[in-house]
């Protein structure tokens, strides 16, 4: 009878107690995340996009037309690219006062 009780004792304080939940973390877009909150603090106009190792020419009013679709890729005009390749970025201003760009150029391997 006394293990009986034990075993109903032991059931019952394992059943009460509370399961942890897995903790989810997502992180899909993170870079294109910081990257939107670089364009909003620095007042970026504009992304370019060069090759590490390249030498690369930027001119005005290119890379106004841009978006993060999603997944850590971005669009630049009409190219896509992954930003999970992203080296680094530079931020550099294009053409004198008043006719001033600022441009986020993200630089990719070769």
């Amino acid at each position: 009878m006394r293990y009986l009780l034990y075993l109903i004792l032991s059931l019952t304080l394992l059943n009460s107690c509370k399961k942890e939940e897995p903790i989810i973390v997502e992180a899909n877009n993170s870079i294109a995340d910081d990257l939107k909150l670089i364009i909003a603090q620095e007042k970026i106009d504009a992304l370019g996009q060069c090759c590490v190792k390249c030498i690369c020419t930027q001119s005005m009013g290119y890379g106004k037309d841009y978006s993060f679709p999603g997944d850590n890729f971005v669009r630049i005009g009409n190219m896509t690219y992954n930003l999970n390749k992203l080296e680094y970025y530079t931020i550099w201003t294009f053409g004198t006062a008043p006719d001033t760009e600022k441009r986020l150029i993200l630089w990719f391997p070769q």
